[in-house]
């Protein structure tokens, strides 16, 4: 609750003081809203329609929820929509953060460092609760699938077989919303899935050790994630080079629109000093592809102002080498299958998302990663709690006592 309060208000301060924020994004928002208005909030009357428009440049069903939130607030509140919107917003991003560290109480890290540290790291990178301001997509989906992830991380730490039917069932209803709040959704619905059916055979695997634990089978888990991207990015490549090849599929707009933006050098939209020559073979279409990946990680983007840059920096400092701590903690020191689990939950996560960037759009203000931060934050905490105990080992053999 205090999580919720300090969040709250820290957003909200930064809404009523700078007012909320209509973009170019928003109007479509408001277009689709108005489409749902006019039949009477019937969405599946909307879906249909738009799903049967050819010409659509935006997967509009992609954007259903949002759209008909503010199809929602305009009908409350004409006149101050925008600041209904503005505060659900406020609201999802101070639920994130609630979340988390009720997390940290269910995963049983009840440190009071860890739980400081939470919420310290959460506040830490800016565009984390900054962007409520904006009516966009941004603070509902990292809501959303935090919530997804929040359940399913639950579900796998759960012993009760009754609350872990509750549990999944809850992982999979905001997975399934998250399809409807944001094109990248359906990563977010993979992965739970992933996690749900997979998940707790390969926490059993682990439970005593195992061959799970052998680096030799980590370097061939890790070399097989590293071909399969290739490859991944390789067949991309191809279709992106030359768009004429997916003519009679699905994706031959999405792909043409691709072609274009290769052409024109882009690796992140709008930010001209990250541009490279125009590409004439497959493998410059491939290398940008490999350069637009590095850029989703990308901290320190020139425009921003130096404290903008230092703390999103040190944020990506601290939860990296933490994460790696975490899991070495995990696998080498105390062997806790259910870390390893989830750490390689959050690592796929955060794979699938930096490479559906790198195969389609790295936005201007690195939006797309947002998501990740929250789930990030609790592998670095596995870090901590690693360290905390490694600390209180330590005074206990010198001291005698445990260090509280």
């Amino acid at each position: 609750m205090i999580a919720f309060v300090i969040v709250f208000l820290l957003a909200g301060a930064n809404v009523l003081w700078t007012k909320p924020v209509v973009v170019s994004d928003t109007e479509n928002f408001i277009n689709w809203a108005a489409s749902i208005s006019s039949k009477n909030f019937n969405i599946f009357a909307f879906s249909k329609e738009a799903l049967s428009d050819k010409e659509l440049s935006s997967p509009t069903t992609a954007y259903l929820l949002v759209s008909f939130l503010i199809a929602v607030a305009k009908e409350v509140s004409p006149q101050y929509w925008d600041y209904l919107m503005a505060f659900l917003n406020v609201s999802a991003v101070a639920g994130t953060a609630a979340l988390l560290l009720s997390l940290v109480r269910n995963l049983r890290l009840t440190s009071a460092v860890l739980s400081m540290s939470a919420l310290a790291l959460f506040i830490l990178p800016i565009d984390t609760w900054y962007w409520a301001k904006f009516i966009m997509t941004d603070s509902i989906y990292i809501f959303i699938s935090f919530a997804a992830f929040y359940f399913l991380a639950s579900y796998l730490e759960s012993s009760l077989h009754q609350s872990r039917t509750v549990l999944a069932g809850a992982a999979l209803t905001f997975a399934f919303l998250a399809v409807f709040t944001r094109p990248v959704g359906p990563i977010c619905l993979i992965v739970t899935l992933l996690g749900l059916v997979f998940g707790p055979r390969l926490a059993s695997a682990t439970k005593s050790g195992g061959f799970f634990f052998s680096t030799r089978i980590w370097l061939y888990i890790g070399l097989g994630v590293i071909l399969a991207t290739l490859a991944g990015f390789g067949m991309h490549s191809f279709a992106a080079f030359d768009p004429e090849i997916m003519r009679n599929t699905f994706f031959y707009k999405f792909f043409e629109a691709i072609n274009r933006t290769y052409l024109q050098g882009t690796i992140v939209v709008g930010r001209p000093e990250t541009f490279k020559s125009p590409p004439h073979y497959v493998i410059d279409f491939f290398n940008m592809t490999l350069l637009k990946y590095a850029a989703y990680f990308n901290f320190a983007p020139m425009s921003w102002s130096a404290t903008h840059k230092f703390a999103e920096i040190l944020f990506a400092a601290l939860v990296f080498s933490l994460s790696l701590i975490g899991l070495v903690d995990a696998i080498y020191w105390r062997r806790s299958s259910f870390r390893v689990v989830l750490v390689l939950i959050i690592a796929a996560t955060v794979h699938f998302s930096a490479s559906v960037s790198a195969m389609t759009f790295v936005d201007f203000d690195y939006r797309y990663r947002l998501p990740i931060l929250s789930m990030c934050i609790v592998s670095a905490l596995f870090g901590i709690d690693a360290l905390v105990i490694q600390y209180e080992a330590r005074m206990k053999a010198r001291h005698g006592y445990r260090v509280t």
